[in-house]
């Protein structure tokens, strides 16, 4: 299979039986930078994936047989803001992609359900995560997975780059919640 799929393919979904979503492992670092799309994050990915090894972070792939990773997404875990004596987390969503060619065949949702339970089996019943603004597909996908808007952050933050130069990111956002079952 080559790297694009047709309008034809993608709704037909015949190809998601070669899809797979499993755990980053330390060879899927590089690969996640996307032939260089993304390598501005690789030293996050890194410190990701080291969270993850300390059991404070998961890290997920989706692999399409043939042709390599089209999706990905990862989680921090956090306390609680209203922590409780059992010390609660809840988990953060962040760097949730999925390579533009397969979007709209239902890749995102899947890694999205997968995520869900996978926290719930870990005993996280909350979610939150951020999308910009002017993201409104990704805003349609998690309204329509049961995640409710709850605010507005500035999206403002700071990473090293590949290059170990501070970058600044401004990207207006929503806040969005989900309670998990």
């Amino acid at each position: 299979m080559n790297n694009i799929i047709s309008e034809d393919q993608k709704k037909s979904k015949e190809w998601l039986k070669d899809v797979s979503i499993r755990t980053a492992k330390r060879a899927d670092l590089e690969k996640l930078e996307w032939e260089g799309e993304y390598i501005r994050f690789r030293n996050i990915y890194l410190e990701v994936f080291q969270r993850s090894r300390k059991g404070l972070a998961q890290m997920w792939v989706v692999d399409l047989e043939g042709f390599g990773l089209i999706g990905q997404a990862f989680v921090q875990f956090y306390p609680k803001k209203r922590f409780d004596s059992q010390g609660e987390k809840q988990g953060y969503i962040h760097a949730f992609r999925v390579r533009e060619q397969y979007r709209g065949a239902g890749i995102g949702t899947i890694l999205m359900k997968h995520i869900e339970k996978t926290l719930i089996e870990k005993g996280i019943n909350e979610v939150t995560l951020n999308v910009a603004k002017d993201n409104r597909g990704a805003l349609l996908l998690y309204k329509n997975l049961g995640y409710k808007l709850v605010g507005e952050t500035s999206g403002r933050w700071w990473y090293h780059d590949h290059m170990n130069k501070i970058q600044e990111v401004v990207e207006p956002s929503w806040r969005l919640i989900k309670q998990l079952h």
